[in-house]
């Protein structure tokens, strides 16, 4: 995040952070259907989602009994949910790393498609409005640019008073 962080900085005309996350397909349907049910619940964004239409929808096939069940266990808690889909899955899979990230940044869901290209993987598109940004990922960044600054500054001065 510090490179995407310090890139903003160098380009405020840049609001949003645009990208893809792919759920694998060695993920159970069951599984990929609970993880973008959770994600619709959570980190949709309903008025972005209007002017995006995916090419190949993910046709979710849940219960509703299901889908309450583990919803009431994980709550809105991420990492709770992410135990939950260890569980289920037979090899221990895990929330893909990325989503998790996005996520912890404040990023929200507008789609998800099916991409037979990528071996049949769930893609989702996900933005991040810069401005969303925690705090904690931009101010260590925003210090390191200030010095940064700073200290080009003063070798400007140096250089003008030498007669550069």
């Amino acid at each position: 995040w510090k490179g995407i962080i310090h890139t903003t900085l160098r380009y405020p005309e840049n609001k949003y952070l645009i990208g893809g996350v792919s759920i694998s397909n060695q993920f159970s349907t069951f599984s990929k259907s609970l993880m973008i049910e959770f994600m619709k619940s959570h980190y949709y964004d309903p008025y972005m989602a209007q002017y995006i239409r995916p090419k190949k929808a993910y046709k979710v096939k849940l219960k509703d009994a299901d889908k309450d069940f583990v919803f009431d266990e994980a709550n809105t808690d991420l990492n709770k949910f992410d135990k939950l889909i260890a569980e289920i899955e037979p090899s221990q899979l895990r929330i893909p790393v990325l989503i998790k990230k996005y996520v912890k940044q404040n990023a929200k869901l507008v789609a998800f498609n099916v991409d037979p290209k990528f071996n049949n993987a769930v893609d989702g598109l996900m933005y991040i409005k810069i401005s969303d940004l925690p705090e904690n990922t931009v101010k260590p960044v925003l210090e390191e640019y200030e010095q940064e600054l700073l200290k080009n500054e003063a070798l400007k001065q140096q250089q003008t008073k030498e007669g550069l």
